[in-house]
């Protein structure tokens, strides 16, 4: 399956290149800069137009949310995290759960977090609740990549859905951005979870 949406994607778009890290860090600073461009221009235009914002907002409130998680991909990006697994994965894994228990918490969309198993032998997979989020253990011979890039296609396709994808990994992002989805890198989602842990302390002060 993800050789099949490679070639796909490739097709129609053209050879995707994966990027060093030291070139995928500049990579990040510029989509970042050309988003907030853009999110400033966008603001400016709704403030000058408020009864397009305000219809654009019952709009957005309508819809559902979704946040779909490459958890390796996240841990390894997480120092924290990263140091933690290279001690005790179970730990690591229990760890980000409880971190994205507490972001769904705040945020109130759909988490899905899903764990790469595709190595392990005769895996089944497994989907699971913890607390308030979903749990997704891929199968043997399936990757997290796979999973959430089909999982994108099924949500979106399905009706009025806003998904954010989080992952560093270069082809994903630009597969799941083809499907309508918003990317976030690992970087940027921790940089997110701590403003929220921030706001979160500060409305209890």
């Amino acid at each position: 399956l993800e050789n099949d949406l490679q070639e796909i994607f490739e097709r129609t778009y053209g050879k995707i290149e994966r990027k060093d890290f030291g070139q995928s860090l500049v990579i990040e600073a510029e989509e970042k800069q050309a988003r907030e461009t853009t999110e400033e221009a966008k603001a400016s235009y709704l403030a000058a137009h408020p009864n397009r914002k305000a219809k654009q907002e019952s709009k957005q409130m309508s819809r559902k949310k979704y946040v779909l998680v490459d958890c390796y991909n996240l841990i390894f990006q997480w120092p924290e995290l990263r140091d933690l697994m290279n001690i005790n994965t179970d730990s690591a894994r229990g760890r980000l759960l409880d971190i994205l228990s507490n972001y769904q918490g705040y945020i109130g969309a759909e988490v899905i977090a899903v764990f790469d198993a595709y190595k392990v032998k005769g895996n089944p997979g497994s989907v699971m609740d913890y607390h308030n989020i979903h749990v997704v253990y891929t199968r043997e011979a399936q990757t997290a990549d796979a999973y959430i890039e089909r999982t994108t296609h099924e949500i979106m396709h399905g009706g009025d859905a806003d998904i954010t994808v989080v992952t560093s990994d270069g082809l994903e992002q630009m597969i799941v951005i083809g499907e309508g989805a918003t990317r976030i890198s690992s970087r940027e989602f921790i940089h997110e979870v701590d403003r929220v842990n921030r706001e979160g302390q500060e409305s209890y002060t």
